[in-house]
Order: structure tokens, then sequence, then C-alpha cells
């Protein structure tokens, strides 16, 4: 039998789309590079650029957490830049994303920590949640993968 391949193209027309077990997303853009972005929400406090985060019950982003066991697997998004309280953004959902503060080694991965931290050294409570591989020190590809309890 002959090796057959699909491929799928996620258009900004892409409606209610449902990641992990998480809020409804539409994704709705996406950067000349191909990154998804999420729809624009409000922040619920300031928060921090190259963190990751989740929409709580009210609609607005606030920092994923490895110990919140509510998040294991919901929709999360990259921020990539800082927002203030009260501001909206449209933080990365899948993509290549990139930093030169960043400083990653090759040959790990990296995963959810605290905070909406992003951590290389896989979390031992909580959940385990990857979230990138690296593609280069400063550049890493953001595709979350589902949460596993610890």
């Amino acid at each position: 039998m002959a090796e057959q391949s699909v491929c799928v193209a996620i258009t900004p027309e892409v409606a209610g789309v449902r990641i992990g077990h998480g809020f409804p997303i539409q994704i709705n853009g996406s950067t000349q590079d191909g990154t998804f972005l999420a729809p624009s929400y409000p922040a619920s406090a300031t928060l921090s650029a190259l963190r990751v985060v989740t929409l709580n019950s009210s609609n607005q982003w606030v920092y994923a957490d490895k110990d919140t066991s509510g998040h294991i697997n919901t929709a999360i998004a990259l921020l990539t830049t800082a927002v203030n309280s009260g501001s909206s953004v449209r933080p990365v959902l899948q993509g290549l994303v990139a930093d030169s503060s960043w400083s990653w080694s090759l040959d790990t991965l990296l995963w959810l920590g605290a905070n909406g931290l992003l951590t290389q050294t896989p979390p031992t409570t909580g959940f385990l949640r990857q979230l990138a591989t690296i593609v280069s020190p400063t550049q890493i590809n953001f595709n979350p993968q589902e949460g596993i309890s610890l």
C-alpha cells in the first residue's frame, strides 16, 4: 500500500476550536510566519512577557501554573509582550517564538512551571505539560501538549 499524506489548512474562518479540554478558542488570525494567535482578551492583572497564560472563568488572561489542577488541559498561550491589568492582548497559541534574552539548551524540551514560567526542568509535582521544542538557544516552537498528572 502506498503511503499517503494529508495536509490540513487552518484558516481565519475556523471558529469554535476547542484546544485540549480548555475554553473554546477562535483561531482568528496568524502572523506571516504561520504563528497562530489567540483572540484578544483582557489581562486579569499585570502580566510579564514570555509567560504562559490561560483564560479564567471571566475570560481574562491569567498565568497558567503546573500546580493548578484546573490548568492541566486548558487552552494555553504564550505572551510575547507584557500587558497591563485590563488591557487586551493576543498571545501565541502555536508557532515559532524568538527572544534574544533566551539561552535554551538544545537537548531538552520546555515544560510549564509555576506562575506561567517556561522551564527545561520537568516538574516533579502538580502535572507535567510539554510546551515547546527548542529550535535554537533563542527560538522555540511553541506547541503545547496535554498534561499528565504526577
